[in-house]
């Protein structure tokens, strides 16, 4: 039974951060980590507004006129740069996943086995799995048996095609299959930000080790997929001349090919990375002498 109830307490995200910060008890690890706990809730509340935001784009197609006069207020600005979260939420997550991955190389004696990245992507996948499964099967199965009437047709449209594509959200690609995603409708397709979090989440250990073995190495690799992130976009932009706002035409466009796809988010996702190896160099700096501070750590003594 005690067993029965730690594997239920690993499935609260809460819980899970909590088993991150409850391993730095030396004196230069400081508190100051306990503040993303609040700032990536917040980040999924935003998450969670855009998503819904979405679903203006039915009423908008349907009477044009209405999208203008709400395009005009603020809130409608403000409920469409809630957007903006899904990528702190990624960078928080790489950063995370970072010092994470660190913690278990300094307590292996500075070594990173395959096992332990076995059990990174397990712990990724209990937090993320249980609550997505239980969404997208009770609003695939019980979803339509609970109302019914011309506004209910946008409900049905968010589980088009699972028949075919059920197998793709088990294994959380349901972003990339299938490849061609509508901004509205879809198997699930409202899901794809967890997705890209997980798929992204299985490159930390491979960032994570070339940036102990060659730390300069490390930092170049991160410099380069946001140098080549960035051109991607540009290309992107230009190829299918996207614009800001989803609710243009090529808004259409903008969520299947981009959007939703991990390549996508990569830029933010080596963001966060960076920050967590600075954080890394920061914790060193706190352990060294201050002889070695003045000598080892020059610019980040004189800051």
């Amino acid at each position: 039974m005690e067993r029965f109830k730690i594997l239920i307490k690993s499935f609260s995200w809460i819980n899970a951060f909590r088993t991150i910060t409850a391993t730095r008890c030396h004196s230069w690890d400081n508190k100051e980590l306990d503040i993303l706990e609040g700032f990536k809730f917040v980040c999924v509340i935003f998450i969670q507004i855009s998503a819904t935001s979405l679903m203006t784009n039915p009423a908008a197609r349907a009477t044009p006129w209405s999208a203008l006069d709400m395009k005009q207020t603020w809130f409608f600005t403000f409920v469409i740069s809630c957007n903006q979260a899904t990528d702190i939420f990624i960078a928080i997550s790489a950063f995370l996943g970072i010092y994470k991955g660190a913690q278990i190389y300094e307590a292996n004696g500075g070594k990173f086995y395959f096992t332990d990245a076995l059990r990174m992507y397990a712990r990724k996948f209990l937090r993320l799995a249980p609550l997505l499964y239980l969404a997208f099967f009770f609003g695939w199965s019980m979803g339509a048996w609970l109302s019914s009437g011309p506004n209910w047709t946008n409900y049905q449209m968010m589980f088009l095609h699972c028949d075919n594509y059920w197998w793709s959200q088990l294994l959380l690609i349901g972003n990339i299959i299938p490849y061609f995603q509508e901004l509205n409708g879809g198997c699930f397709f409202w899901a794809w930000t967890f997705y890209v979090d997980f798929q992204l989440y299985l490159l930390i250990p491979l960032y994570l080790i070339v940036f102990m073995k060659a730390p300069k190495l490390g930092i170049a690799l991160q410099v380069l997929i946001v140098v080549l992130s960035s051109i991607f976009y540009m290309l992107m932009a230009h190829y299918y001349q996207f614009r800001a706002s989803p609710l243009n035409p090529e808004g259409y466009y903008l969520f299947a090919y981009l959007i939703n796809k991990p390549w996508a988010k990569m830029m933010m996702h080596s963001m966060g990375a960076l920050t967590g190896f600075a954080y890394l160099e920061l914790l060193k700096y706190r352990k060294a002498s201050l002889e070695e501070k003045e000598t080892s750590y020059k610019k980040l003594h004189y800051f």
